[in-house]
């Protein structure tokens, strides 16, 4: 694909606003730093100062950052070119951003969060899985009727997984099954003959006849798998909110 033919006429930044400035949050501020046409002066948590810490954290003077309570304090703060951490996400939607990222990982706070920014008449590509497997087909309609657009954020398995099937579609393919990794992986030792995952190691013995026995159906391969790996944890909620977005979509 030629991103020109899309985004080639695009020369003013992207204005947008972080929710929750955890590990995703503060690597998006940290990268929109460094990429001339994506701007991050907003951000949002819990507590403003907990934004405020990270925003210093990336290095940002802390002259050039208010902490705001209020719609008014923020259209100063914006005005004067500060970075803005607010602890209500109420707060900043009177400002001119374009898009809302909702990264808290939380489901009721982040639908709601969704929610107001829709209602604001802002984008909103959503981090959080644990929200969209949820009410993601709600919140998407909600957006159509408000001519703004939410969805899930590239790279993710999700978002890959989406594009590959898609791409299947189109070519008139038939889909017969779709998955994505685990969230853990699981190292199998043939010397030892073991079975390692997530920092857990246990006696795998007879796992190495099952790596590639070409005589047997696949559904047959991956039930004594996943009887010599009971001691593990084979699914995460991670895993089930990801494929529910796939399903969704």
């Amino acid at each position: 694909m030629n991103y020109h033919t899309y985004f080639g006429r695009e020369s003013a930044p992207v204005e947008c606003c972080i929710v929750g400035t955890g590990g995703f949050g503060r690597s998006f501020i940290a990268q929109s730093l460094k990429t001339p046409l994506i701007s991050t002066r907003v951000a949002v948590d819990l507590k403003a100062q907990t934004a405020t810490d990270v925003l210093r954290g990336l290095g940002i003077d802390p002259s050039r950052i208010a902490q705001c309570a209020t719609a008014s304090e923020a259209k100063t703060a914006w005005e004067n070119g500060h970075y803005i951490a607010a602890g209500d996400l109420s707060v900043v939607l009177d400002l001119p951003i374009s898009v809302v990222v909702e990264a808290t990982g939380h489901p009721e706070a982040g639908a709601k969060h969704c929610r107001l920014a829709i209602d604001a008449g802002k984008h909103v590509a959503l981090v959080s899985k644990e929200v969209d497997s949820v009410v993601g087909p709600g919140l998407a309609l909600r957006a159509r009727n408000n001519n703004v657009i939410v969805t899930p954020v590239d790279g993710d398995q999700p978002s890959l997984l989406m594009g590959l099937v898609t791409w299947a579609e189109v070519l008139g393919l038939d889909i017969i099954a779709a998955g994505k990794a685990s969230e853990y992986d699981f190292v199998y030792d043939p010397k030892q003959r073991t079975l390692s995952s997530n920092g857990k190691t246990a006696s795998a013995h007879d796992f190495g006849d099952w790596i590639e026995p070409a005589t047997l159906d696949l559904s047959t391969i991956a039930a004594r798998r996943s009887e010599i790996a009971a001691e593990f944890p084979q699914r995460a909620v991670p895993d089930l909110c990801e494929m529910t977005l796939v399903a969704n979509a």
